[in-house]
Formats: structure tokens, C-alpha cells, sequence
């Protein structure tokens, strides 16, 4: 059974590695102990991360700014830099506007190490958002949905946030389940929905969309759980 529940912030999970608790830390940027979690590993970045996601030795993260700053980056053996010197991070893409959720694809799509990335928020040049995915080895990329200013038709500039994969339509394989919106300005939705796209064997493409499944208007902020 599915369920579907608001949610208005995300939060990335990073496994424990238990060290005594960092102390006299200002507050506002970190809170140890205020909240159940103790600061074991503290990485220097130049860009402060939005969302980010540990697989393996890998850490993924994403960065926007209302100007210039979004990207993907990918720190290689991130436990190496835990309070020590800053590592060099690697930018994997710079073309999706304000890159949210970075989440790990399931294997029976595609195979292992491909992750997607859901972008766009409401700022002029950043809601034009979209959903793709990439292989963290070879780098191959796809758009899983029409946006983020890639050839894929004319087109509502929505936003989207994060994704899950179900069987949705019972056909043996996974579907892409979003939510996305489309603002005028900071606060007013003129469209939010939460939907499914069908997976019809291939990549998307320009003239191979994969076919849109509406379950609920007036959701966008949205979770899946089995």
C-alpha cells in the first residue's frame, strides 16, 4: 500500500561514526546534542550544501544561489577529509537551475551507481526545473522529464523537489512518482501536483515522453512510502 504525507523539509541522513561530541559549537550552525545527533565528521566545503547523499566512500551534494552556484559536486573517499584539510571537490554538472535532492535509482532500472537529481525552485531562471538521471562512473546522463532548458517540446516551467520509484500501473517495472509546482513569485502556486510518469522501456526523450499520470492537484511538497 502506498501513502502520501506533507513534508516540508528534507532531510539527508548520514551514517553514525561515533566520536565524542564537539562542544561550545555557535549556535545556528550546528547544534550538537539539541537534537539527538552528535557531530562526528565535519567536512570544509567552499559552497555550502542544499541536499546531499553518502553512497559507498562518495558523498554527493548539491549547491544553488539566486545567481550563479548551482551544481552537482562528488567528494571521492570523503571520510578521509573528516576534520581535516578541505578536500578538492568535483563538480559533475552545473546545468540543472537550483539542484534539490540528489537520491539513489534503484538497480533493476538501470543498473548500479545511477542516481537522479530534481531541480528548480521559483526564482526567475531557476523554475525552469526538471528530473534526470546519471551514472556516477561513466557520467552518462538522461532527462526524465521536459525542463532545466534541454530540447523536450514547449512546456510549463515546473519545479521539482525529489522522486521514488513504484510500479505504479502493476507491469513489472518501476515508474518515476514526483511532485512538481509551478509559482507565480515566492509564495503563490498556480499549479502543484503530485503524479506519476509510466515507464515505457527507454530513456525520455524529445519524441519518446514518457506518459504523465496525474494522482492529486494541490500537493507538491510530498513524500512516497510503501
Amino acid at each position: 500500500m502506498i501513502k502520501f504525507s506533507a513534508l516540508a523539509a528534507f532531510v539527508a541522513a548520514v551514517p553514525s561514526y561515533k566520536t565524542t561530541e564537539i562542544k561550545n559549537t555557535e549556535r545556528g550552525v550546528e547544534v550538537p546534542g539539541d537534537n539527538g545527533w552528535t557531530v562526528s565528521c565535519r567536512v570544509e566545503l567552499d559552497n555550502p550544501p542544499a541536499f546531499s547523499l553518502i553512497d559507498g566512500n562518495d558523498l554527493f551534494y548539491t549547491t544553488f544561489a539566486i545567481g550563479p552556484g548551482d551544481a552537482v559536486y562528488r567528494i571521492k573517499n570523503w571520510l578521509s577529509h573528516c576534520n581535516g584539510p578541505k578536500p578538492e571537490a568535483e563538480s559533475l554538472f552545473t546545468e540543472f537551475p537550483w539542484p534539490n535532492a540528489i537520491q539513489i535509482v534503484p538497480e533493476e532500472l538501470y543498473g548500479p551507481r545511477w542516481f537522479s537529481v530534481s531541480s528548480g525552485f521559483f526564482p526567475n531562471l531557476k523554475n525552469d526545473g526538471c528530473v534526470a538521471v546519471f551514472n556516477a562512473d561513466t557520467l552518462e546522463m538522461h532527462y526524465m522529464t521536459p525542463g532545466c532548458k534541454h530540447l523536450q517540446g514547449e512546456h510549463p516551467k515546473f519545479f521539482y523537489h525529489k522522486v521514488e520509484w513504484h510500479d505504479m500501473d502493476q507491469d513489472g517495472d518501476l515508474d518515476m512518482l514526483t511532485a512538481r509546482c509551478l509559482n507565480d513569485g515566492p509564495i503563490t502556486p498556480i499549479n502543484q501536483t503530485l503524479l506519476w510518469f509510466e515507464n515505457n522501456g527507454q530513456f525520455p526523450s524529445q519524441i519518446n515522453l514518457w506518459k504523465e499520470h496525474e494522482i492529486a492537484a494541490g500537493l507538491f511538497l510530498s513524500y512516497v512510502r510503501e
